[in-house]
């Protein structure tokens, strides 16, 4: 259904307006999508989803990959959704 997307920590359907965007790439900095103009791999994930996100690193498994938290992120987090992000966070799959 247009304008339907899945949160990839809660993985409910919910209209495009109810959630955000981040986008990467392996190896790239994770980057917060506010305008949905951004190429790369979108993740959409809703507000109330976002702290467990980047505490459970899952935007290894939504990106597919390594991204990078940078700190200008880090600081994005902090100023809109009042989260504390660690920067340059790696969120990479551990060794077997």
């Amino acid at each position: 259904e247009p304008g339907i997307r899945t949160c990839f920590v809660c993985k409910s359907q919910d209209r495009r307006e109810n959630l955000l965007r981040f986008t990467g790439r392996p190896g790239k900095p994770l980057c917060y999508d506010k305008k949905e103009i951004n190429s790369g791999r979108g993740m959409w994930v809703h507000q109330d989803c976002l702290e467990q996100a980047f505490q459970k690193r899952l935007f290894y498994k939504a990106a597919k990959g390594t991204v990078r938290i940078s700190d200008e992120l880090a600081e994005q987090m902090k100023t809109l959704f009042n989260l504390t992000v660690e920067a340059d966070q790696k969120t990479e799959r551990k060794p077997l």
